[in-house]
């Protein structure tokens, strides 16, 4: 987009992560963060049972339907600091709670009714452990209910996300997961497995013992600052996440100036996620602009 501004004339400065097209790559922007930051020590965890998930009528087709709620951060903000807790807790806490709401209105078995109920919360690992990596660096909090446990309310849940969050993120708890991820890759059987077979055993393995073990995930980058002279061009940044094998439903949130932006990918056409997130931030007060490419006649634009 700025170099889009540039050749039609406008001023922009490079900053904020817009550099010049013809500035060579700085060697810092390749390095792999994870092997300087982690710690080498791994600890052993038991294994996350699989988690609950929405099931739904898939679009024929590749296709991914985007529902976006554009609020006020200022409506949000002042929500989340009253109730004692980071926008992302909230977010994740109201989506907890109606991924659990609609777990036990379709669950037809007692099995099914007590699945778990995960978000997988991406973690901004830079803020421990600053880096200039472009590569893949992050680490994921899986905060979630158990419904087996009994009838939760949304003050449980907002506490219970709140206490995780607070517990998992932290600088020596990030370490030690790093640690898990680079000592596999020191696997002398893997480093001798040949690239095509390790590829479709990483995409087995994320699918068995990663995203069944998480009911959907919430991804919050935060709020985003653009160059000088790039501002009065741009009204909002969506972040959309991309469609999975095993949860339909996936929630992408960013913020710019005072808009912050939630947006739903799905693979399915039912609705009642999106529209029962939605709804329970306007009953907290928030008021909620809803987008879509979904149209009337119900295809997608």
């Amino acid at each position: 987009v700025g170099v889009y501004l540039q050749l039609c004339g406008h001023e922009v400065q490079p900053g904020n992560g817009f550099r010049a097209v013809d500035e060579p790559p700085l060697p810092a922007e390749a390095e792999d963060a994870y092997k300087r930051h982690s710690t080498l020590r791994s600890i052993r965890r038991p294994g996350a049972p699989a988690a609950f998930h929405v099931h739904g009528t898939p679009f024929i087709g590749h296709r991914l339907r985007i529902i976006t709620g554009v609020i006020p951060v200022q409506a949000i903000h002042a929500k989340a600091k009253s109730s004692g807790v980071s926008i992302t807790e909230l977010l994740t806490a109201c989506y907890l709670e109606q991924l659990y709401k609609i777990q036990q209105n379709v669950a037809k078995t007692e099995r099914q009714r007590n699945l778990p109920v995960v978000v997988s919360v991406p973690v901004n690992v830079r803020s421990f452990f600053p880096t200039d990596t472009l590569r893949n660096f992050s680490l994921y909090a899986t905060p979630g209910i158990e419904p087996a446990n009994g009838v939760y309310t949304f003050e449980e849940i907002l506490k219970s996300v709140h206490h995780f969050m607070r517990y998992t993120v932290t600088r020596k708890y990030l370490s030690v997961l790093m640690g898990a991820n680079v000592n596999s890759e020191k696997s002398m059987v893997l480093r001798l497995t040949p690239l095509p077979l390790k590829v479709l055993a990483m995409r087995a393995v994320y699918v068995i013992v990663g995203e069944s073990r998480f009911t959907s995930s919430l991804s919050n980058l935060g709020a985003t600052a653009v160059p000088a002279g790039f501002e009065q061009f741009v009204e909002r940044f969506d972040f959309l996440l991309g469609p999975s094998r095993v949860n339909t439903v996936n929630c992408g949130v960013i913020s710019f100036n005072d808009r912050l932006s939630i947006s739903f990918t799905s693979t399915i056409r039912e609705t009642e996620v999106e529209r029962a997130f939605f709804t329970r931030l306007v009953s907290l007060g928030i008021p909620v602009q809803i987008l879509s490419n979904h149209l009337p006649n119900g295809s997608l634009a």
